[in-house]
C-alpha cells in the first residue's frame, strides 16, 4: 500500500516505514538475534504433559520441568515446528494448536536469546513414547506451578493455565536468575502467529 503525503508525493507503506525505522535505529541486529523456538503444553482432562529434563549430559534445562518443543528449522513456521517437535519428543500427533502467546527470553551471555511461540493443544492422538531428553508425565494443572521450573516460567504459565491467550512477555535473565520481567500485555496483531 502506498500512502500519499500532504505534498502529493508517494510515501512508503507503514510496514516499509517500520522496517526503515528499525534499520535506522540499528534494531535489526537485536531482532534477528532472537533464535525462534516453540513450546507446547498438551492438555488432557485438566492435566498438562510436562517434560522433566534429566537425561541429557549437557542441557541448559537440566533438572527443570518444561513443555515440549524446540527450534525452528529453515523454512519452517512456528506451527509446523510445534507439531514436528511434539511428535519427535512424545510420539503424539497434534491435529490442531491453540496459539497462546510469545515470550522473548534474554540472557546476559550464558545462553542464546530466544523468541518462544507458546501453544496448547487438546487435539492430538497416538501413543505416548519414551523421550530421549527426559521423562514425560501428565501433571494436574493445579500442580504445574509447584514443579522445579525456570524462575520466569510462572510469568507465562499462570495466564496459560488460566486460559489467557495472546500474551507477550520479555524475561531477562542474568545467568539462571530472573532479573527483569516486561509485560507487554496483549500481543499486537502483527505478531500473532496463529
Amino acid at each position: 500500500m502506498i500512502l500519499l503525503s500532504i505534498y502529493g508525493k508517494e510515501m512508503p507503506s507503514t510496514g516499509h516505514l517500520f522496517s526503515c525505522i528499525i534499520g535506522l535505529l540499528g534494531l535489526e541486529d537485536i531482532m534477528s538475534n532472537l533464535r525462534e523456538t516453540t513450546l507446547v503444553h498438551l492438555v488432557r482432562e485438566g492435566e498438562y504433559l510436562m517434560l522433566h529434563r534429566i537425561k541429557k549430559n549437557k542441557d541448559v534445562n537440566a533438572g527443570k520441568w518444561i513443555g515440549v518443543g524446540g527450534h525452528l528449522e529453515a523454512g519452517e513456521t512456528p506451527e509446523e515446528c510445534a507439531i514436528r517437535e511434539t511428535f519427535e519428543e512424545t510420539g503424539l500427533t497434534v491435529h490442531s494448536l491453540d496459539f497462546r502467546g510469545i515470550v522473548d527470553f534474554y540472557n546476559d551471555g550464558d545462553y542464546d536469546d530466544e523468541r518462544i511461540y507458546i501453544y496448547t493443544s487438546g487435539d492430538f492422538s497416538g501413543e505416548l513414547k519414551e523421550c530421549n531428553e527426559g521423562v514425560l508425565a501428565w501433571i494436574p494443572g493445579e500442580e504445574v506451578l509447584s514443579l522445579n521450573l525456570w524462575e520466569g516460567d510462572p510469568v507465562f504459565l499462570k495466564p496459560l493455565l488460566a486460559g489467557v491467550s495472546d500474551f507477550y512477555f520479555e524475561l531477562h535473565y542474568e545467568g539462571d536468575r530472573l532479573a527483569k520481567v516486561v509485560d507487554h500485555g496483549t500481543l499486537p496483531e502483527n505478531m500473532k502467529k496463529a
